[in-house]
């Protein structure tokens, strides 16, 4: 037998690659200052994120979008753990092609059971990861 692929090596220290190579979670990618900021930011898009969803609410964290070339798309869709939107526009939608305009969720751990019932990916819960800059 030939031996395993070792996995992916990670951009940051508290993320993790959901499928290897192609979709990476993890923290806010912004750093303690705009210089780090930017390095944080060149080392995900280094290792080929080529789109970064938000789902930090306005004002909850130091924004870093103005710092990412224009070929990368951004996306915001702010979740509040285990809250409730008031209105419809804020609910999470999954946009995969099997899913996409049918699927409305109130809040992260609702889309987490639906990637994973759904797309057959668990994704990791967020007290698994430790935080540091």
């Amino acid at each position: 037998m030939g031996a395993a692929t070792p996995p992916n090596p990670t951009p940051l220290r508290n993320s993790y690659w959901v499928v290897p190579g192609k979709v990476l979670a993890g923290e806010h990618p912004g750093g303690t200052t705009r210089e780090a900021t930017r390095e944080r930011l060149e080392r995900l898009i280094a290792a080929g994120v080529e789109c970064f969803i938000d789902l930090t609410e306005p004002g909850e964290l130091k924004p870093y979008d103005t710092e990412l070339p224009f070929s990368i798309e951004y996306l915001r869709k702010p979740i509040r753990d285990h809250g409730i939107p008031a209105q419809r526009g804020h609910m999470v939608s999954c946009d995969h092609p099997k899913c996409k305009g049918k699927v409305q969720l109130e809040h992260v751990n609702h889309y987490r059971n639906h990637v994973a019932t759904v797309h057959k990916v668990n994704l990791r819960v967020e007290q698994t990861v430790s935080y540091s800059m």
